[in-house]
């Protein structure tokens, strides 16, 4: 049975945009720490504690960017098996598995590294207006591997910098904070930001788009029968 995803797709959209907005403030705050800790070094001393602590501003906006992670997950996890469901209504030939793969596939480690993808490319062709023949102009799913890849280059690169930051900061914290580890982690930190940026802007797009491929497939109705022998 076919559900409209238009009212989600707004939800997704508009929750996508305030990450890349939280996104944006975390670059300045990573960049304020990383020109402070230029000062220190160009003095020659080590950072203290104090100066690596997080402000109540960056707090804030770190729990607000968590808060916004959770809800934007879900609220894309729903949307995303809607389209699923609706595009093995409009091609179930062009699906190896259920729908409920589409929710579940995001908590299976590794796995949530491709499968994802694979649905996402079969729910788009089978959303197109003939999925049995060439894609036409607009159909094509350049969006869907920008968007994937994107993604997966933020999450490691994130991963990665958050690591690179706790070992500057929180491991040497009594020993004293070395400036030059913990300006080479902002930097890495500002990069994972910019990343997930684009990738939330690019998730957008593949929203809107393949929201937008079922809605005028679906007002279209079925395709007209073709006589035996035509």
């Amino acid at each position: 049975m076919l559900r409209s995803p238009v009212g989600l797709s707004k939800a997704v959209v508009v929750l996508l945009a305030a990450v890349a907005a939280v996104d944006c403030a975390m670059i300045y705050g990573h960049y304020s720490l990383y020109r402070l800790m230029g000062e220190r070094e160009r003095k020659g001393a080590p950072a203290s504690g104090s100066d690596v602590a997080d402000d109540p501003l960056t707090s804030a906006v770190a729990v607000l960017g968590a808060c916004l992670f959770l809800a934007t997950a879900v609220v894309f996890i729903v949307w995303f098996h809607r389209v699923r469901v609706n595009a093995g209504v409009f091609a179930p030939e062009h699906f190896g598995s259920g729908p409920g793969w589409a929710i579940g596939a995001w908590f299976i480690p590794v796995a949530n590294a491709v499968i994802p993808c694979r649905i996402a490319h079969q729910s788009w062709h089978a959303s197109r207006r003939d999925p049995d023949r060439r894609a036409g102009k607009g159909e094509r799913p350049t969006v869907v591997k920008v968007w994937w890849l994107l993604w997966l280059a933020a999450s490691v690169t994130d991963y990665l910098a958050w690591s690179a930051y706790d070992d500057a900061v929180t491991r040497k914290f009594l020993d004293g904070v070395d400036p030059a580890s913990v300006r080479a982690a902002c930097v890495a930190l500002m990069v994972a930001a910019v990343l997930d940026m684009v990738a939330a802007l690019f998730a957008a797009l593949f929203v809107r788009r393949l929201t937008a491929m079922q809605d005028a497939k679906a007002l279209r109705g079925p395709a007209p029968a073709v006589p035996a022998g035509a």
